[in-house]
């Protein structure tokens, strides 16, 4: 129920927040070296407390949600100065990747993962997934 809750609660943050610039694609490394593109936002929450959105698309397969909390951790590293240069201390991670391929049309079945970045008091940034 707890997890149900956290998961609502950034789907509607996520709807809800006031743009305060509209999407900007970043170039980024992925770890084995591939190059890709994230969408980088900058959003003010219901308490108008700017935040970090941002959107990772894979259009691969992931089979072990391991190696996708692990390359959160590489990407998130090449975004974060952008957050701190704004002085913003959260962010909202979605990180979207194929799961699935429908069998009678071929294509793709998306499923979305949840992390929730937080600057902690000596600087350094906490992530977690949440769904």
């Amino acid at each position: 129920m707890k997890r149900f809750l956290v998961i609502v609660i950034f789907v509607f943050l996520s709807l809800n927040c006031s743009r305060s610039n509209l999407g900007i694609k970043r170039e980024i490394k992925f770890a084995d070296g591939r190059k890709g593109e994230v969408t980088v936002e900058f959003k003010r929450d219901s308490a108008k407390k700017e935040i970090i959105d941002l959107t990772i698309t894979k259009d691969e397969q992931v089979i072990k949600i391991a190696e996708v909390e692990k390359e959160v951790q590489q990407i998130w590293s090449q975004i974060k100065d952008e957050a701190e240069n704004k002085d913003i201390a959260e962010g909202l991670i979605k990180y979207v990747y194929i799961a699935d391929i429908d069998e009678k049309t071929k294509k793709p079945i998306y499923h979305i993962l949840f992390f929730e970045a937080e600057r902690i008091e000596n600087g350094t940034w906490e992530i977690t997934r949440v769904n």
